[in-house]
């Protein structure tokens, strides 16, 4: 599969990134944690003190996702784009929880660590956190059969969204879930395309 649908710099990059778990910082308080309060770094799933993973496997090329946490207003969201927009950064897939006051804005990016830093720098609490691509056909059935497959293996997926290859046009199902280096090489031994 070509790696178009996600810059090949950043897949390329190992020992560069900024590792495996999810890194957060404010823009004032980056590398000390979030800032948030406990309720909000969960929905967020920011590390360090706000609850993220870190599992020593520093090497290993993941897919990166950048969450922002933002007040649940008028224009927010456009706002967030206007920002990656202005940096160059393509939205590969997203989605968005709403809240009653705040919602977590889940994205890939073309490149998670410079749209990190310009929406910090912007005043939005920013996380970063592996997740799993895995490629599925454009054809009836073949979520439920990966869902199978992940429930199979007593895997729980936490959150799920498509985003597609944009050079092969094949969808893209985002996840994550606990213990994600195991649960990609357990998703590659059922035969599916992880990311």
């Amino acid at each position: 599969m070509g790696r178009g649908w996600y810059d090949e710099g950043v897949l390329g990059r190992r020992k560069q990134m900024s590792g495996p778990g999810e890194t957060a910082g404010s823009k004032a308080g980056a590398g000390t944690g979030c800032g948030m309060a406990a309720g909000q770094a969960a929905a967020c799933g920011a590390a360090g003190p706000c609850g993220g993973q870190k599992n020593g496997k520093e090497d290993k090329a993941m897919l990166k996702q950048i969450s922002i946490y933002a007040e649940n207003k008028k224009g927010t969201l456009r706002h967030i784009t206007g920002i990656l927009l202005k940096e160059d950064i393509n939205i590969l897939g997203s989605m968005t929880d709403d809240g009653a006051e705040y919602g977590v804005n889940r994205m890939i990016v073309s490149d998670p660590e410079r749209a990190m830093k310009a929406l910090q720098d912007a005043g939005y609490l920013c996380g970063m956190r592996d997740v799993i691509g895995v490629e599925v056909e454009d054809k009836v059935g073949n979520l439920h059969q990966l869902l199978t497959a992940l429930h199979e293996m007593n895997i729980n997926v936490d959150y799920l969204y498509l985003s597609f290859d944009r050079d092969s046009g094949m969808p893209i199902m985002v996840f994550h879930a606990d213990d994600i280096f195991e649960v990609e090489e357990s998703v590659r031994g059922k035969g599916f395309q992880a990311i």
